[in-house]
């Protein structure tokens, strides 16, 4: 009855003070949409892709804001999530990763993609995916799992010969 205005449940009245603690900086977790929109229309986007006008994240901006963020972080993000929509529509993609590898060297900086587009991934301005995804050291997962995913697109994958394995990939394991 303490609370007339609002109701609390108990495990929010058991877990409220960790949550209002300070975190240390390798508890942080950064998303940045590079696209709004999406090559997929998938039912179950809860990023609203499918109906997204076609916006990209502007790379001065990201700049700036990364620049800004790693001053005020000393350097330190856990983790970093390059997401959209589909991040691989952006033709900036690669110096996004740069810009993320550079001013955070020692954080985890995921890309989160539907994995399609990776079939042109040498097609990139700034170079070739895979060889970027080595060099900055990025890990890159499909959004959800790549059953899912291929379920979306199987044709086109069957059609390339890539497995559900191919498609969900780490850096540090990424095809020849």
């Amino acid at each position: 009855k303490k609370y007339k205005h609002f109701m609390i449940s108990e495990y929010n009245k058991r877990t409220i003070q960790y949550k209002m603690k300070p975190r240390s900086r390798d508890r942080f977790w950064l998303e940045v949409n590079l696209a709004d929109h999406c090559n997929l229309n998938c039912q179950m986007c809860d990023h609203f892709a499918p109906i997204a006008e076609k916006t990209f994240m502007s790379i001065e901006v990201f700049d700036r804001d990364m620049k800004r963020l790693a001053m005020l972080m000393e350097n330190e993000m856990g983790i970093i999530k390059l997401q959209g929509g589909e991040p691989f529509l952006n033709k900036d993609v690669i110096e996004y990763m740069r810009i993320s590898r550079e001013l955070f060297p020692k954080s985890v900086i995921w890309i989160f993609t539907d994995g399609i587009l990776l079939l042109n991934s040498d097609k990139a301005k700034g170079g070739n995916v895979w060889e970027a995804l080595k060099k900055y050291n990025l890990s890159s997962n499909t959004l959800f799992n790549a059953d899912v995913n291929l379920s979306c697109a199987r044709d086109r994958f069957n059609s390339a010969n890539l497995s559900a394995h191919k498609a969900f990939f780490i850096a540090g394991n990424l095809p020849s």
